[in-house]
């Protein structure tokens, strides 16, 4: 998802992650593509008003990229005149949806493009009957956490897309240890003395519990 906007982020990251789908974040074309390299989305969601570089850019330079050419892309814009999207569609978007976000046409959009692409199609990603069946009772320490998500420490080592509920005293200061965590795609990776660090993402959080996270992060430090 890339957007300079963290609200918009934040909000689609949420609609997408409530339906099994793991969410990368840019603020800005350099580290979308970044990003996109190094992660190889199988779907990407760009704005096109951004400062620096614009969606348009994004959308000429993914064209060229080899790697970044073959992946779908959805343009989420308030641009509603008829020139931006022709332009968007002729430099290979394969969709466009409107802003202000509305969940159930988003949701029919990203839909529709899995269906249309083979390669999505055989993801886990919008697969219901795919998603853990449990979620895993886990004690572990938090090296870095926001509203998005956590980084932790522990004995385990995870998989990837699997359910976490993390036991560690910062999480109950925040009110978030009833809170469901999923690992990312990626899997652990060993640290030192039978530890292992994990990224997660939080799963259901509501719009007040993630602006308390955010005002008592901000305080503490």
């Amino acid at each position: 998802m890339i957007d300079d906007a963290r609200d918009i982020r934040v909000l689609v990251r949420r609609i997408l992650e409530s339906e099994g789908a793991t969410v990368f974040e840019a603020e800005n074309v350099e580290e979308g593509v970044k990003l996109a390299m190094e992660k190889h989305p199988r779907l990407i969601i760009t704005d096109l008003n951004m400062p620096r570089k614009s969606g348009f850019e994004f959308l000429v330079q993914r064209k060229a990229n080899k790697v970044l050419s073959e992946t779908p892309t959805l343009v989420l814009t308030s641009r509603k005149d008829k020139e931006s999207i022709v332009r968007a569609i002729g430099l290979g978007a394969s969709g466009y949806v409107l802003k202000p976000i509305r969940t159930i046409m988003l949701l029919a959009k990203v839909r529709a493009m899995i269906k249309a692409d083979p390669s999505l199609r055989r993801s886990r990603r919008f697969d219901p009957a795919a998603r853990p069946k449990a979620t895993v009772l886990l004690p572990a320490e938090v090296s870095k956490i926001s509203e998005a998500g956590l980084q932790i420490s522990c004995a385990v080592k995870l998989s990837g897309d699997q359910n976490v509920r993390v036991q560690a005293d910062l999480l109950n200061r925040l009110d978030c240890a009833d809170v469901v965590t999923r690992t990312t795609r990626n899997p652990s990776k060993y640290i030192e003395k039978a530890r292992y660090q994990c990224e997660l993402v939080f799963l259901g959080v509501t719009d007040l519990l993630a602006k308390s996270i955010r005002t008592r992060l901000k305080a503490w430090r």
